[in-house]
């Protein structure tokens, strides 16, 4: 697979990529892309939670096939550690696997030769049998089970990509012919694949027996092929669910059995036990006798005990399915008849199937429910979220029963109210459960239980959420109920919602003005990873700050005061950042730079400084300039500050039409002394010096006798004229800095200003 960056990728490429992203999980960034041979062969990597993530997306199959499939990945999704999901893409037949990234597989280990012991071969090669024991188990095809979808996690096989060899026309060795033909994969084609592999892995070290076997898995036909539990006796592999009565065959010799195992048999095979004699007529009479009254008792209990059960099956259906939990094969698991019933999503239907699971407690009704909700269907009127959220892969397999069926409760409460008063105590489930159920509460309508329970509850969770609690009630927040903690609950479990970023950002108590504002800043920072990589989140956390009223506001209110820098077109993220105070690694264009120069934080004002110092302006001028404009004497509005470093950057044979509109804007002429001053180090030809000059001729300004003494010398001739007619030559020392310049002025018109400027301060008794 080929890496590239998505910037990289063709136009029709680009498309295709667009068109997989409405389906990623809320959060996921697309880091890369890796493409297959085939030109519809993309393949996202994004980021989810800080992990990178491989996607796949089918061709367009038959409608129900792709349901199916999507289906059938709840089972895989257990079988490698709930690691990968797939979903239907779209009515048009396409189903979206999201998966692991794993830069390295079981064929490029083999292919650069990093597993060469025997032992480790034959490991491998036994632990793919128990997978397919387990795929024939769960009733589960793989379908192109081959090195390229096989990694190795601590010594672990995790399958990947079930489906989609033989769904796309791929041509392997590992694939059955059936399967190349186009049939859907059975489960004798993972037994073709299986036998591939194993050859593969281990071919010059079969035994004679295990060759056998090997060369029968690998013929054409489907029908030809043994059946997983002779290739398990063949190579010693236990089968987990053989009857433990059944005696082991037992062989005259040592037979090499199984990868890596020898098994020493005892000598003869099951000798013949000999035949017992026959009882007399009379006692073999009596026996029949007795032997029948026994099995009238017998059946008459038997009788009475299915009548009894019928009877609570039928009257206390509850209990009845709560006490069968415990007895294997006494309740159905799977119901054909409540999973269509649960997907016509008729809420009539589905009202039947809420009451079975809610109600009776049938973990059919429970998993058809579940079931269809994981699969990413969304029904109208149930909490689909909540249960994806309490049933997610990181802690499902520690949810008990009760627990499962109490996030049923509460995601179908819009369905079917009345079932609420089957709901357990929530201090009495999982965290997780706890969680969900806290991220869909309204902030400020929390029920008097979720408030009574602690943050420490839900601070034991895996990390991100754990920890994110954790560092909640560092601030101060104490409970799950409170408008901060459902806030988090909504916000680390992917809810975006406005709500959820008013409540975390809600005033706690009678805070000070400071202490608040410290606060706000800890919450916002704590989110703000969170909601990184996901720009609608983003959107509403800034919003939230821009509306919660402290210190903070007014810094994000400030992006949307002016547009001129088409601040609407960065990401809100890197504006939080600013709010924050930190200066993003983003970078952004001069205009930006040069808005900032105004933003009411001074930190943020210098390093725009010094991002335009670094070639965005000419050099030698930018300096001081850009220490003035980044001051708090700066008098320009946000307008004049852009417009006047555009101006500035532009070719100097070209400035003059753009600094004679600067100057039409009618600048600060305060701030336009500070300009002129700041650029005191360029020569006499400055157009900018120039025109400001001019422009202060014009306007009222005042200086103090220091930077009239600066302007004295500046090189800018009409600026000097200026600073000479400010000066007061009846005042000693301002007099004495005019005889100082009349000493050293060579400007013809500046001499002749300051001997008029000196004639009008001299004594009567002189003139």
């Amino acid at each position: 697979m080929k890496l590239v960056n998505p910037e990289s990728l063709p136009d029709a490429q680009k498309e295709i990529l667009r068109e997989y992203s409405r389906f990623f999980p809320q959060g996921a960034v697309c880091v890369n892309v890796g493409l297959g041979e085939a030109s519809w062969d993309i393949r996202p990597l994004v980021l989810i939670n800080g992990k990178v993530h491989v996607v796949r997306v089918s061709t367009r199959i038959d409608e129900a096939q792709a349901r199916t499939i999507a289906s059938d990945f709840e089972g895989f999704s257990v079988l490698v550690g709930g690691s990968q999901r797939a979903q239907v893409m779209d009515g048009a037949g396409r189903f979206m696997v999201i998966r692991p990234y794993f830069a390295e597989t079981l064929h490029d280990q083999l292919t650069r030769g990093s597993i060469t012991n025997p032992h480790d071969l034959e490991t491998i090669a036994s632990e793919l049998i128990e997978l397919v024991l387990t795929l024939r188990h769960r009733h589960l095809t793989h379908g192109h089970l081959s090195p390229s979808n096989i990694a190795l996690v601590d010594h672990k096989i995790i399958v990947l990509d079930p489906f989609f060899g033989a769904l796309h026309d791929v041509r392997d060795a590992y694939l059955a012919p059936e399967s190349v033909r186009g049939s859907m994969p059975e489960p004798s084609s993972d037994l073709f694949s299986l036998g591939r592999l194993i050859s593969a892995l281990i071919g010059d070290a079969l035994t004679p027996q295990q060759a056998a076997i090997v060369a029968q898995l690998t013929l054409p036909s489907p029908r030809q092929r043994p059946v997983i539990e002779e290739v398990a006796s063949a190579f010693g592999v236990e089968i987990p669910w053989a009857s433990p009565a059944t005696p082991p065959v037992q062989h005259s010799q040592s037979v090499r059995s199984g990868v890596g195992k020898v098994v020493r048999g005892g000598g003869s095979i099951n000798p013949t036990p000999p035949t017992p004699k026959a009882p007399p007529v009379e006692e073999a009479s009596k026996s029949v006798a007795t032997s029948a009254s026994r099995r009238s008792i017998w059946l008459v209990a038997a009788a009475a005990l299915i009548l009894g059960i019928l009877l609570v099956r039928v009257q206390l259906p509850a209990l009845f399915n709560s006490a069968a939990r415990y007895i294997p094969g006494m309740t159905p698991q799977h119901s054909v008849e409540y999973e269509t019933a649960w997907a016509s999503h008729e809420r009539s239907k589905m009202l039947v199937v809420a009451r079975a699971a809610i109600i009776n407690r049938e973990p059919a009704a429970v998993n058809a429910i579940t079931a269809d909700i994981l699969g990413g269907s969304n029904p109208e009127g149930v909490l689909s979220r909540l249960l994806r959220v309490a049933l997610d892969e990181s802690w499902r397999g520690e949810l008990s029963d009760s627990d499962v069926r109490a996030a049923v409760i509460v995601a179908l409460v819009q369905l079917f109210p009345e079932g609420l008063k089957e709901l357990p105590p929530l201090q009495t489930l999982n965290p997780a459960v706890i969680l969900a159920i806290a991220s869909e509460t309204q902030p400020r309508n929390a029920n008097a239980e979720l408030q009574s329970i602690s943050l420490d509850v839900v601070s034991s969770l895996p990390e991100p959420f754990g920890p994110l609690f954790s560092k909640l009630k560092e601030l101060g927040v104490t409970s799950l109920g409170s408008p901060q903690g459902i806030g988090l609950a909504a916000i680390a479990t992917g809810d975006a919602r406005p709500q959820a970023f008013e409540g975390l950002l809600t005033p706690m108590g009678n805070d000070k003005p400071a202490e608040f504002n410290f606060k706000t800043r800890g919450l916002i920072n704590l989110v703000l990873p969170i909601v990184a990589n996901n720009p609608a989140a983003a959107k509403e956390l800034l919003a939230a700050i821009r509306d919660q009223g402290s210190e903070l506001a007014s810094l994000a209110g400030w992006f949307e005061i002016e547009d001129l820098a088409s601040w609407s077109k960065v990401p809100a993220v890197e504006k939080i950042k600013l709010v924050l105070g930190t200066f993003p690694q983003q970078e952004f264009d001069p205009s930006k730079y040069a808005d900032l120069l105004t933003y009411p934080v001074p930190a943020i004002r210098d390093q725009a400084a010094a991002k335009l110092k670094k070639g965005l302006l000419p050099a030698g001028s930018a300096d001081k300039l850009l220490v003035t404009l980044a001051s708090n004497v700066n008098g320009l509005t946000r307008e004049q500050t852009i417009s006047l470093v555009a101006a500035l950057r532009t070719d100097s044979k070209m400035q003059v039409p753009f600094i004679a509109q600067w100057f039409a804007l009618k600048p600060d002429p305060d701030t336009v002394v500070l300009i002129l001053l700041a650029r005191s180090n360029t020569d006499s030809s400055d157009i900018f010096n120039l025109e400001a000059a001019r422009y202060l001729r014009r306007a009222e300004w005042k200086a103090p006798v220091e930077l009239l003494k600066l302007l004295a010398v500046h090189p800018e001739p009409l600026a000097r004229v200026l600073a000479y007619g400010k000066l007061d030559p009846s005042d000693p020392v301002q007099r004495e800095i005019l005889k100082k310049r009349l000493s050293v002025e060579k400007e013809e018109g500046c001499v002749k200003a300051l001997m008029a400027k000196l004639s009008m301060g001299e004594p009567e008794a002189a003139k």
